[in-house]
C-alpha cells in the first residue's frame, strides 16, 4: 500500500459512463455539498465539493505516490443524482505529461458500498506492480453503478458501530442493520486523513467470523497500521446480500 502523500492532487478529471442497469445519471439536478454517510465511523469529519449534477463522479483524488509493490490512490466520489447506487466500480487511467497512457487501475469497492443521493463515499484505485507511475502523472476516471437493492450478490453497506485506536491498530465492531442476510466475512476498510481532511492512506481487513451475518447480528474487527500514523480516520464495512 502507498505511504502518505504530502502534496495536493495534480489532476482530477472525473467522467461517468453509463452501463446496463447503471444509475450514474439522473434527470434530477442537485448541487448541495455532499454529506458523510452514517454507515461510517471514526473521528474524521471531512467535507468535499459537489460533483457533476445528476451523476456519480470523482470529486477528489489523492496524489500519486508510486510504490514497488503496487500503488494505491485514494479517491472520493459524490452521488449527485436522485437515486441510491451500489456495486460502484471505478477504473482509472494515468497519463504522463505527453498524454501517453502509463497505467490502468481499478477500484476494490467503496466505503460505504451503497451511496445515497447527496452523500460521498471513499474508494481507491489500485495499480498493479510493474507499472511505471510518477507523482506528476494525471488521472481520469470511468464510473459505473447498479441500482441499490437487496438482490442476491448486490453490495450491502454494513454499519460500523465502533472504531477505536488501540496501539498501532484500529479496532471496533460492525452490525448488519440491512434487514437481510449478508454473506461473510465482512470487508472492513479504514482510511486515514491528513490535516486538510483529505484521504491519504487505506488499509483493510476482514471480520474473523466466516459465516453469514444475519439481520442485527454483530462482529468485530482489527486493522493493523504497523508504522503508519493515523490520528484522523474513518472506517466503513461492506458485504454482499445472500
Amino acid at each position: 500500500k502507498n505511504k502518505t502523500p504530502n502534496a495536493t492532487a495534480t489532476s482530477t478529471t472525473p467522467t461517468t459512463a453509463a452501463s446496463s442497469g447503471s444509475t450514474a445519471t439522473s434527470t434530477t439536478e442537485t448541487s448541495a455539498v455532499p454529506t458523510q454517510s452514517p454507515f461510517l465511523a471514526g473521528n474524521a469529519h471531512p467535507q468535499f465539493p459537489a460533483g457533476a449534477a445528476g451523476q456519480v463522479s470523482v470529486v477528489y483524488q489523492a496524489p500519486i505516490s508510486p510504490q514497488q509493490n503496487g500503488t494505491v490512490v485514494p479517491i472520493v466520489l459524490d452521488n449527485n443524482s436522485s437515486k441510491a447506487v451500489a456495486h460502484v466500480d471505478i477504473s482509472g487511467t494515468a497519463k504522463d505529461a505527453s498524454g501517453k497512457i502509463v497505467g490502468s487501475g481499478d477500484s476494490q469497492g467503496t466505503s460505504p458500498s451503497v451511496i445515497k443521493p447527496g452523500q460521498w463515499t471513499l474508494a481507491f484505485i489500485y495499480f498493479q506492480p510493474g507499472v511505471s507511475l510518477s507523482s506528476s502523472d494525471t488521472m481520469s476516471f470511468n464510473v459505473t453503478t447498479s441500482p441499490a437493492d437487496t438482490s442476491s450478490y448486490n453490495t450491502a453497506a454494513v454499519q460500523v458501530t465502533q472504531a477505536n485506536v488501540s496501539g498501532s491498530s484500529i479496532t471496533g465492531g460492525v452490525q448488519n442493520t440491512t434487514g437481510k442476510v449478508v454473506m461473510g466475512s465482512i470487508r472492513v476498510e479504514a482510511y486515514c486523513f491528513d490535516a486538510a481532511g483529505h484521504p491519504v492512506y487505506e488499509q483493510g481487513a476482514f471480520t474473523p467470523g466466516s459465516g453469514d451475518l444475519a439481520p442485527n447480528a454483530t462482529d468485530s474487527f482489527q486493522i493493523n497500521f504497523y508504522d503508519q500514523q493515523c490520528p484522523s480516520y474513518l472506517v466503513g464495512a461492506s458485504g454482499y446480500y445472500k
